[in-house]
């Protein structure tokens, strides 16, 4: 989370039997600079690792976006972040915490490159733009 100043101060994932293994970086040392801006890559990379925690609770809506990506893609029709969390939240979809699943704007390109690398059949499908989060996807690495 952060503070009204933008401080970061990221909560650690509860902990859950369900144990979130993500092959993103977290760090933005690997990333040279292009132009975009050291705020712009941290931002990035505190979002990443927001992403990283949301998942780690959000397993069972994951599969579910997953599965509406693949079904959406297989039949023809274009996949967006916009689109799945939006279809998410029309179906009140609680977490594995039994919370209610409420993701943030912010990683609407991160779960359609998530998705993506998770099922390949539905990369055609997305339109994404160029974005520092490619730069993290690219790289890989232990989160």
């Amino acid at each position: 989370m952060t503070d009204k100043n933008g401080a970061e101060g990221v909560a650690a994932p509860s902990s859950t039997s369900n144990e979130c293994v993500f092959p993103l970086r977290t760090d933005t040392d690997h990333i040279p600079d292009d132009g975009r801006g050291a705020r712009a890559r941290e931002r990035a990379a505190r979002n990443v690792r927001k992403y990283i925690a949301w998942k780690a609770d959000n397993g069972r809506a994951y599969k579910m976006l997953i599965a509406q990506a693949t079904k959406r893609a297989e039949a023809g029709g274009v996949v967006s972040g916009d689109w799945l969390i939006g279809w998410l939240r029309s179906h009140d979809v609680v977490n594995d915490l039994g919370k209610p699943c409420s993701p943030n704007n912010d990683f609407s390109p991160l779960i359609v490159r998530d998705i993506c690398r998770d099922r390949p059949q539905v990369g055609p499908h997305v339109e994404t733009r160029t974005s520092v989060y490619d730069e993290f996807f690219k790289e890989g690495g232990e989160a």
